[in-house]
Formats: structure tokens, sequence, C-alpha cells
């Protein structure tokens, strides 16, 4: 993740961006951890916007330009997100709303600017347990991408790469005109 982009939307607390969590000291000391933990060494770059259409309107194109992949979590939308996989590119956007989700108005914004909305199940989940979900299901698409384009060159790659990384696996008969559907299956476990 090299950039986080806080915006204001209509569900945050009016209060939320003039308190302390917002300050520039405290938001490097928690990033400062969270690379600790992670073993990362790179913070990524943090912005913070307090307008929310000012923001998509003017500004959210020229951030997200090399970025083809544009994704809404969303609990209403009707595509699961297993129906991404595969995905085109690493570099993607994700739109994670606030406690409560995004207001129509502003999901209808937001697809306006070229997002797909998807839905990780009926269960509205906390921004704190959504954001690690949904970066690890989006690593996940990312990783089922490259062994899918793996997979078609020689059947043995898919195997010989999840082995690397995930211990000995064998691809299960049928499964090889089937990429998709295996990949679909590994990520529908977690939910």
């Amino acid at each position: 993740m090299d950039r986080v982009i806080l915006v204001n939307a209509a569900r945050v607390e009016k209060s939320y961006f003039d308190s302390k969590v917002m300050a520039d000291e405290f938001v490097h000391e928690l990033l400062v951890l969270g690379l600790e933990q992670a073993r990362d060494k790179v913070l990524p770059e943090i912005l913070v916007r307090s307008r929310f259409r000012p923001f998509i309107e003017d500004e959210l194109d020229a951030l997200c330009s090399d970025s083809p992949v544009r994704l809404i979590p969303h609990p209403p939308a009707s595509t699961p997100v297993e129906a991404l996989a595969p995905l085109p590119a690493e570099n993607a956007v994700l739109a994670i709303g606030p406690e409560g989700g995004w207001v129509p108005f502003e999901v209808e914004l937001i697809q306006a600017r070229g997002f797909t909305p998807f839905s990780l199940g009926p269960r509205i989940l906390r921004v704190e347990v959504a954001v690690p979900l949904l970066l690890g299901q989006l690593a996940l698409l990312i990783h089922a991408s490259a062994d899918v384009v793996a997979f078609r060159r020689e059947p043995r790659s898919l195997s010989t790469a999840w082995g690397r990384t995930h211990g000995p696996r064998r691809i299960h008969p049928g499964r090889e005109s089937e990429p998709r559907r295996y990949f679909a299956a590994r990520l529908s476990m977690s939910q």
C-alpha cells in the first residue's frame, strides 16, 4: 500500500477531522507501529481531505490515473468478491467507506469515476476489520491472476508457484480447465 487518503463523508463524525487522531505526529506514530508489526520499511503517503465532493470531482482521477482497477466494497452490491478474479493489474484502488458505509449519493459519485461495486457478504464490517480483510482479498485476487496466467502457459507452474508459498499442493483432476472456479472457492472460504 503506497497511499492512504482519508476523506470526510456523510457518516463520519463531524468532530473527527478536528481530533488529535488526525494530528500528523499521532498518525506518523501509528504508521511506524504498523510498519514494525508488518516488518515493512516504507511509509505510505497519507492525504487528508475534509470535503468529499470536491475531492471526488477534482482530485480523485488525477491521484488514481495509474490504477486500472478501481473497486468499492459495498454491502448491497450484487457482485461477490470472488467474481472479480482474476484482476488484470497489480495497481488497484479501494474506496472503503466509513462506519455504516457510504450513503447512496457517495456511492453514485464514486461509481461515476469508474469504481466497480462488490460485496464481501451480507454482514457489515467495522473499518478496522474491513481494511485488512480487503487488502488480503485484493492480494489473493492479484495472486490468482498471476497464477492463472502461469497456469495457462504451463500447467505445472501453478502447482510450483503455490507450493513455494503454501507448501506442497496438487492440482485436482478436472480443475485444469477451470482455474477461475478453483480460486473463487479459495476466496469464498475466507468469508
